[in-house]
């Protein structure tokens, strides 16, 4: 089976109304688009594994991705993110858990690291992540508050 990113993607959604439509809890999926946002999708860079986010405890860890967008909750995307890459990890910047993958791990390149903490890699990530998974989200509601897609 050849499926590109972009057709599952698209997928994605018709599934989540789906299960939901079955009686599986809209908050589950949303949780599960939420995570498949912050690991990778078509307009985000790919970022550890969709498994991984799963079993990273996404409804704990990304409780207010949606509803806020403050240095908090970039902080703590940030952390889930570093928890995808290197489970039980004390770190809490990625920018530590580069310096420790780059020192410490048997040849790795420079393009195996995972993107920096600085302002304009790793929170615009998030960012876009963030009205991905609003956009997506919305799709199984009937109201839906419009985020301005020119703050992401």
């Amino acid at each position: 089976m050849n499926i590109t990113m972009e057709e599952a993607d698209a997928r994605l959604v018709p599934h989540a109304m789906h299960a939901v439509k079955h009686g599986i809890s809209r908050l589950c999926f949303v949780f599960v688009i939420r995570a498949a946002c912050l690991t990778g999708r078509d307009y985000t860079n790919k970022i550890g594994t969709k498994h991984a986010a799963l079993m990273t405890n996404p409804k704990h860890n990304l409780k207010d991705f949606v509803t806020y967008t403050d240095k908090s909750t970039i902080d703590k995307a940030e952390e889930y993110i570093i928890q995808v890459l290197k489970k039980r990890t004390k770190f809490k910047k990625m920018d530590q858990l580069r310096n420790e993958l780059y020192h410490h791990s048997k040849s790795v390149s420079l393009q195996q690291l995972p993107p920096t903490s600085s302002a304009t890699t790793l929170p615009v990530h998030i960012l876009r992540a963030v009205y991905a998974t609003n956009e997506m989200a919305s799709l199984l509601s009937t109201t839906h508050d419009r985020l301005d897609p020119t703050q992401f």
